[in-house]
């Protein structure tokens, strides 16, 4: 069982425009791990969890006007993992 709450600010460019602001989460994951032999596991976990973004959206030009300021909330799956491990 793991939980984690974060916050981030984000800058980034996609397509023809640039991305300005920020957002924040909080989730939940859980995990099985099998033993396959004496040194090999199979684990997989699946994580949860809520996201709150507000970005504003520019023209990917220096000092672009504004084309929009928006709002978003997602609640669902966030993580997905299976891994295959070696013990020493």
């Amino acid at each position: 069982f793991f939980y984690i709450v974060e916050n981030y600010l984000l800058h980034f460019y996609l397509g023809h425009y640039c991305y300005e602001g920020w957002f924040a989460g909080a989730g939940v994951s859980f995990g099985y791990q099998w033993l396959l032999s004496r040194r090999w596991n199979l684990e997989a976990g699946i994580g949860l969890g809520y996201l709150r973004l507000h970005y504003k959206q520019f023209p990917c030009t220096e000092c672009g006007a504004l084309i929009q300021e928006t709002n978003k909330n997602y609640f669902g799956p966030t993580k997905l993992a299976l891994s295959v491990m070696y013990c020493f």
